[in-house]
């Protein structure tokens, strides 16, 4: 599932979800890697450019943060699986508790010029500076879901 608000909003988004397994219908990632995984989309101008918040279910549960930058290119077809900058360095972070079906998470994310703070179950688990590159794109924000089967709310800052 992938979702974008079409309208400006803050980049500040909580989710308050219940993760019920994973879905039937398994969905590879463009690497061909199987993830089940829920998260969050910030400045997401479109779908080549955009900041990600993922929670990972399986077959890791901890939180990814990354940028996906592809200047020129707005679709799926223009950059497919590329431009992920994914080793950014927090300056604080925590592991997750695990996981367990039906039982009741958010997940929370704020971003302020380029700095960003993650929350999960109200505890801080990713703070850090994503650079300049994050700021060379704007948009609203969004959701993402890959193989997880899930109820949530979508609470988000006008």
């Amino acid at each position: 599932m992938r979702a974008t608000l079409k309208f400006p909003t803050q980049q500040n988004v909580t989710l308050k979800f219940s993760f019920l397994g994973t879905t039937k219908k398994v969905s590879r990632l463009g690497n061909g890697t199987v993830r089940s995984q829920f998260g969050i989309k910030l400045r997401a101008q479109d779908t080549c450019n955009i900041v990600y918040i993922m929670w990972h279910f399986s077959p890791d549960q901890k939180i990814a943060v990354s940028i996906k930058r592809n200047p020129g290119k707005r679709t799926h077809e223009d950059c497919l699986d590329y431009g992920y900058i994914n080793n950014i360095k927090p300056r604080i972070s925590a592991l997750l508790q695990p996981i367990h079906a039906n039982e009741p998470h958010t997940l929370s994310a704020k971003m302020s010029g380029s700095n960003l703070t993650v929350k999960a179950d109200d505890i801080v688990v990713w703070e850090g500076d994503l650079g300049p590159v994050a700021l060379e794109f704007d948009g609203p924000v969004g959701l993402r879901s890959d193989n997880a089967h899930l109820v949530f709310d979508f609470l988000v800052s006008r």
